[in-house]
């Protein structure tokens, strides 16, 4: 079945909003997609080509998308795939060493690492000519590939990509995130491929690198006001992202055990197949409920053994120079959890024998997003009061905040054309101590440069807005379709000197509330009461209510009590900037 109208897309702005993907066809099927994801760490060894097989189906069977995610995935190529001896003690400590002292590896990687290789080749003949590459990403050792089959190639369009360095110094490759975009019909889908900081104790490191890659990619991909885990519909997110398990920290009852005797319990319970009892004692869990990293991002069930570090060889023989873990991970996160994303399987591949990595690979089911069509004499308006926002970051370099919002959504431009986005006014917090408190996260200096927030205080005082002071906001949809669309409010820290600084997001559905009268002309509130997300991680809290009213009645009460009289939108705001500057 197939629809045709004018609609509009999730995510189709392009690159900082300036420029517009026009798709190649206005008629998509609404079928379910069978979305394959892969990730593996390749150990720097040349993969055997018939155990593509464990994991890849033979022409693609029924598969509408694949994303193949690999690290380490540099090895001299040999006609003998037999051979498996160890590369490493601490593959890890080697390569981050060799590229402290080396930074001219970083040009080795880049000129002779893109080209297509032995990896890439073994895939595609796997996958035959019903498939295509929409997007090939190399950084070093890591490259992402989506593939897609040829007969849907008319219905993609707006694909991007970008890459993030940080690994050491938090510049060079060796560590870092890859990201391609696209969309499919109405629907924006982001794959993240990335590998993160090593070691057990680099726990906070690898909290960073998922903020750096949400940073560093921000600008380059989709609108510049949002990263790429709050803007499009669907993110997936894998790699070897090296969170490890740790009943010394998350088990009571193992806090006094030595490393001996804590490998000793680990292996215990692989031998007994407690995987829920390893998956409570996992640092990413521990992290993304604590609020730290990826919150907000789903996971599946993880039945299956720890997937590193194992021997190089079929089956799950774990080695004793680490603690077993699982490392590599697929997560994902919708924009609206309205079950139209759902996880068909998750598991490890055992079979593949030359990496002291197993490969981890899930398949989805998406049903697409159906378009929402323009009807710009629609009267509908929504109203914001009791806004307030308290524990934002301290972002000014002398104390203190001055922030507004900028109202987007998913899909894009529901509310105006993205350079006249509505925007807040802005408010002045102060600092709540004279002298802020500045922690690093490995230098001030590098952090500064990445646009990161150097401080980890958070700001005491509360910013609050009126109504006056937040924009009428009119979207340009039928009534009936509103509960498609998600209000994103970004927070951004004005800065007279320089741009301005991201401070989180917020996403509000815009769906009728339990218990709201269900007819369409009705008007309705909705409570709001929400963490702020900086780069994943939680920045603060947000709340207000977003009141929803219909008619041209309603819009001339608003106007009378002077809602949004005190606003602006993104083109005036920069102008002004720009006159100020």
């Amino acid at each position: 079945m197939t629809r045709r109208e004018n609609v509009f897309y999730s995510g189709s702005l392009g690159n900082a909003g300036k420029r517009r993907y026009k798709c190649p066809s206005k008629t998509f099927p609404l079928d379910p997609l069978k979305i394959l994801t892969f990730t593996w760490n390749v150990g720097n060894a040349q993969p055997a080509v018939a155990e593509l097989e464990h994991w890849c189906p033979e022409g693609g069977a029924d598969l509408d998308i694949i994303a193949v995610g690999t690290q380490e995935n540099y090895f001299k190529e040999t006609n003998d795939v037999t051979d498996t001896k160890e590369l490493d003690v601490d593959d890890d400590a080697k390569v981050d060493e060799v590229a402290h002292h080396d930074v001219h590896l970083s040009d080795k990687f880049h000129r002779g690492n893109k080209r297509t290789t032995a990896w890439d080749k073994m895939v595609a003949q796997r996958l035959g000519a019903k498939y295509f590459v929409v997007r090939h990403v190399v950084l070093w050792e890591m490259r992402l590939t989506v593939y897609a089959k040829v007969s849907s190639k008319r219905y993609i369009f707006g694909v991007e990509s970008a890459s993030s360095a940080t690994g050491v110094a938090g510049v060079l490759g060796n560590k870092g995130g890859l990201v391609v975009k696209l969309n499919v019909g109405h629907t924006a889908i982001c794959f993240v491929s990335c590998h993160l900081a090593a070691h057990s104790h680099h726990l906070d490191k690898r909290n960073l690198n998922c903020k750096e890659i949400l940073h560093e990619t921000r600008r380059a991909i989709g609108s510049a006001e949002l990263d790429v885990s709050s803007e499009f519909d669907h993110v997936f997110w894998m790699g070897d992202l090296n969170y490890r398990v740790d009943l010394v920290h998350y088990d009571k009852n193992c806090e006094t055990l030595n490393e001996t005797e804590h490998l000793a319990r680990v292996k215990e319970m692989i031998a007994r197949e407690d995987w829920d009892g390893l998956m409570k004692c996992d640092q990413l869990a521990a992290q993304q409920q604590m609020g730290a990293a990826l919150f907000g991002f789903t996971e599946g069930t993880y039945n299956f053994a720890p997937t590193f570090k194992v021997s190089r060889a079929a089956g799950m023989n774990h080695k004793d120079q680490r603690i077993p873990s699982y490392c590599d991970r697929i997560l994902w996160k919708s924009m609206l959890n309205d079950g139209k994303l759902k996880q068909i399987s998750l598991r490890s591949v055992p079979e593949v024998s030359t990496s002291d990595h197993k490969p981890v690979v899930s398949i989805f089911e998406l049903a697409p997003s159906q378009g929402l069509v323009c009807t710009p004499d629609q009267s509908i308006i929504i109203r914001m009061s009791g806004v307030r926002v308290r524990g934002l970051v301290d972002a000014d370099l002398t104390g203190g905040s001055d922030p507004y919002l900028i109202f987007l959504t998913n899909p894009a431009e529901v509310l105006s054309e993205h350079k006249y986005a509505p925007i807040s006014a802005i408010k002045k917090v102060a600092s709540s101590t004279t002298s802020p408190q500045h922690s690093v996260h490995h230098s001030v200096q590098q952090a500064v440069a990445k646009h990161l927030p150097v401080s980890h205080s958070f700001l005491s005082e509360v910013a609050t807005w009126t109504e006056k002071e937040l924009p009428l906001l009119r979207p340009l949809v039928k009534a009936e379709d509103l509960h498609k669309v998600v209000l994103i409010i970004a927070i951004f820290d004005h800065d007279v000197v320089g741009s301005d600084d991201f401070l989180g997001v917020v996403h509000v559905p815009l769906r009728r509330p339990e218990g709201a009268p269900t007819d369409l002309t009705s008007p309705y509130e909705i409570s709001v009461s929400e963490h702020v997300l900086l780069y994943g991680s939680q920045a603060g809290t947000f709340e207000g209510k977003v009141t929803v009213e219909f008619g041209e009645e309603a819009e001339r009460k608003a106007m009378l009590a002077g809602v949004g009289s005190h606003t602006s939108n993104m083109q005036a705001h920069k102008a002004a900037c720009c006159t100020i500057l």
